[in-house]
Formats: structure tokens, sequence, C-alpha cells
């Protein structure tokens, strides 16, 4: 996986999106009106279905649902941690506050913000 490919996706997505993908208080992979959450993003189309909604990222990379920038079979400790880091970034935060959250993930794993 290639953390920065990873995360400058994540970061223009979010960042043109300026919405949270959510219904009842609830992230969604796929939210209404086509919004997706960082790692919605990574869900190809003819692989996403409504059942997934509560399915932890980790299993689903384990299944083979995302198609990640540079994927391999295996994805590493510090993979998990950056996905999960971005995710946390989208179900955490409000808009206002993501360039700055994004930013830290990017210090975090030595990434160019």
């Amino acid at each position: 996986m290639n953390k920065q490919k990873v995360y400058n996706t994540v970061k223009k997505h979010l960042l043109k999106q300026n919405e949270i993908s959510m219904v009842k208080g609830v992230c969604l992979y796929r939210g209404p009106n086509g919004l997706k959450c960082a790692l919605g993003i990574f869900i190809p189309d003819n692989k996403y279905h409504r059942y997934l909604e509560g399915i932890s990222a980790t299993a689903l990379i384990d299944d083979g649902m995302f198609k990640l920038p540079g994927n391999s079979k295996s994805i590493s400790d510090s993979d998990l941690n950056l996905l999960n880091l971005l995710q946390g970034v989208h179900d955490t935060f409000r808009p206002p506050k993501w360039k700055e959250e994004l930013r830290r993930v990017a210090e975090i794993f030595h990434l160019k913000p």
C-alpha cells in the first residue's frame, strides 16, 4: 500500500466533499446524496452493498472489498493504523477541523501534507 497516495486521495475527497457521510448519527461508507466516508471511496461500486455498513474496515480489507492505491495482498499494522486514523478524521471531527486533523495524520506517518 502506498501510504502517501492513500492519504492524498482521502484528503482530496474529504476536503472537496466537506460533509460527513452520516445518517441518524451513524457514519456510513456510503451515505445519502452520494456522500462517502474516508474509506468508502475505496470500495468499488460493483462491490458495494448496504450490508457492508457496520462491518469494520479491517474485515472488509481482509475480504478484499477495498481497492487501495498500491494495494498488495498483505496490509501491515502501520497501514491499518493509517486507514483507521483517516476514518477517524471523518467519523470524529466536523468538516471545519478536517484539514488540521489530516495534517496531524500526515505528521504521524511522515507524509507530505
